[in-house]
């Protein structure tokens, strides 16, 4: 997919799914969801195709397993085995009640994510709506397979109680509909946005549907695609955190708060996310100066001189830093304004030739890894001879 997502390319891809789904060929669709880990998705989209990865994952797993549980009760009712036919029976109902479930969340899910990728913004007859439509479809082929699998249940275990004398399964979960769904909104707030690598950070904000608070809800922080806290809503509504921001030496961060309805939220509430809230990383560069020879030996030592520092020119004491050789390795550790010395001994059996010297400092707290390369030619001593 190159470095851009294109809506249309994933919403085909999806449909290659859910058309095997539609197929009852579950065990295709799974290895097709399994490949999704290898697709180019955008930091900021991740979470939700993640997200319908899962529910599409949960799904076919759950129709699967309900399929096999009927074929093996109808089998246990046939051959008039009715010892293990009442467990076969309630077992479907619970994972086909799962099914249900979990078709209400994906109808969600895609609604989200088709919003997210410009579905809703294309014109009417696009091929981007045109795709999306045939989605849908296929939910709604894949809920016939629900209903067909519901109304299988009732029949097995309405002939089962007249085999029995008594009702075998008394309580059948019915079919819910994907209802109108209360809208949210999710705010977030840090008490900080420049701030130094490993430090920490207070995040709060509000979490509300339609003007009242939402309490005892979980609210998920991310910092670009990966999840790296998570709180609870207080009874107004509030939430509160306090995350360490990681040792990445990069300028800045996007943080941003995600609501996903969960249990009894499911149908009910839509999922939200706050807008981002940029952190502007503060940390200290680090330059590698080094003092060497451009020649070396075969079998002889290759001595490097060197200093660490900040870009200010402030040395940096205690870094450890690694230099690398025709396939040598010797290691240091920085000393009072940050000097070190290195020395590899360059192999007898190395060819003549150019090799790539590398010196590498290991990042450590606000420091920031450095790094130095040049080109070495390894050639043979000269003799001289004296007459």
């Amino acid at each position: 997919m190159g470095e851009t997502l294109s809506p249309l390319w994933l919403l085909h891809w999806y449909g290659y799914i859910l058309q095997l789904m539609a197929m009852e060929n579950y065990s295709e669709a799974l290895k097709l969801l399994e490949e999704g880990g290898r697709l180019y998705i955008p930091s900021d989209l991740r979470y939700l195709f993640e997200r319908f990865n899962e529910l599409l994952l949960r799904l076919d797993e759950e129709l699967n397993e309900t399929d096999a549980l009927l074929t093996e009760a109808y089998n246990l009712m046939e051959t008039y085995r009715l010892g293990k036919l009442r467990e076969k029976l309630e077992e479907a109902s619970i994972s086909l009640g799962r099914a249900n479930i979990t078709l209400i969340e994906l109808m969600e899910a895609l609604d989200e994510l088709s919003r997210r990728i410009g579905v809703y913004s294309a014109p009417p007859g696009s091929e981007v709506r045109i795709y999306y439509e045939r989605l849908r479809g296929l939910i709604d082929e894949i809920r016939e397979i629900w209903r067909r699998y519901l109304e299988l249940l009732k029949e097995v275990a309405g002939e089962s109680s007249l085999l029995v004398g008594e009702a075998i399964l008394p309580e059948i979960i019915e079919e819910e509909t994907l209802p109108t769904l209360r809208s949210t909104s999710l705010s977030l707030y840090l008490n900080q946005t420049h701030v130094f690598v490993g430090r920490f950070v207070e995040a709060y904000g509000l979490l509300e549907s339609e003007g009242n608070p939402l309490p005892n809800r979980t609210i998920q922080i991310l910092l670009e695609d990966r999840i790296i806290s998570r709180s609870e809503t207080n009874s107004s509504g509030w939430f509160s955190i306090r995350f360490r921001v990681p040792y990445i030496y990069v300028d800045k961060l996007r943080c941003r708060a995600v609501f996903i309805p969960i249990g009894e939220d499911v149908g009910i509430y839509s999922a939200n996310e706050s807008d981002v809230v940029e952190i502007n990383l503060i940390f200290y560069r680090v330059s590698v100066d080094v003092s060497h020879s451009n020649e070396g030996y075969p079998g002889r030592l290759f001595n490097i001189t060197g200093r660490v520092s900040t870009e200010e020119g402030v040395g940096v004491s205690s870094l450890d830093v690694a230099a690398y050789l025709a396939g040598v390795k010797s290691t240091a550790r920085s000393g009072d304004d940050g000097r070190f010395n290195l020395s590899l001994q360059i192999p007898e059996d190395t060819a003549v030739g150019s090799y790539i010297l590398t010196i590498e400092s290991q990042p450590s707290d606000v420091y920031a890894p450095g790094k130095y390369s040049a080109s070495i030619d390894v050639t043979r001593a000269k003799l001289s001879l004296e007459v």
